[in-house]
């Protein structure tokens, strides 16, 4: 495999988990604090929050060091996405007694910040792994699978994975999904062109 189809590739598993976990992530709160829009307000700007300060995280790494990051972006951001329903049953509780809007904020920087922030710096690091006259071309591309592949993997986690295998398996789902690209990253050949 090439490494520019395996850069593509890369790009859509980060798209796929990165969507669906922020959709899927919701229903964790439910139990403890309902699903209205002061829970999806919170779970939006966080994870808007982390993927900005993951872009410019991630655009600012060395090109020698872009393979190390990208596995560790890929690994950190798997094993909190598994974490991510025992982390909500620990937290959340604990948030009972203040109102929904804090406890939607505080919870969701220990649920959902981390793990975004790592993803967020992954479509950076691919697209700096293409020479720079192609950065723009490249960008596009990366954005726009990861987009696609986000939609996809989150009209099948919610219509059809959620109803029959449930939120906790659907969740461990999209975090071994994310792992598979720590693994082609260390197996496959994955450098500067």
């Amino acid at each position: 495999m090439s490494a520019g189809k395996l850069i593509y590739i890369l790009a859509c598993i980060e798209g796929s988990n990165l969507l669906a976990f922020e959709i899927v992530s919701s229903r964790l709160y439910t139990p403890y604090l309902g699903s209205g829009i002061a829970i999806w307000t919170a779970i939006l700007s966080i994870t808007l929050l982390a993927l900005a300060l993951g872009y410019r995280s991630g655009a600012k790494v060395e090109l020698l060091k872009i393979k190390q990051r990208l596995i560790l972006s890929f690994l950190v951001s798997s094993i909190l996405i598994l974490a991510s329903p025992y982390i909500a049953k620990i937290i959340l509780p604990k948030t009972y007694g203040i109102s929904t809007q804090s406890s939607a904020i505080l919870s969701g920087f220990v649920i959902l910040f981390v793990p975004i922030f790592f993803m967020g710096q992954i479509a950076p690091l691919l697209t700096q792994l293409r020479p720079k006259d192609q950065h723009g071309k490249v960008s596009g591309i990366i954005y726009g699978l990861g987009t696609m592949a986000g939609v996809l993997m989150t009209l099948a986690s919610v219509f059809y994975m959620i109803p029959y295998i449930g939120v906790r398996l659907t969740i461990s789902c999209i975090g071994a999904f994310q792992l598979l690209g720590a693994l082609l990253i260390v197996f496959k050949k994955v450098e500067h062109a």
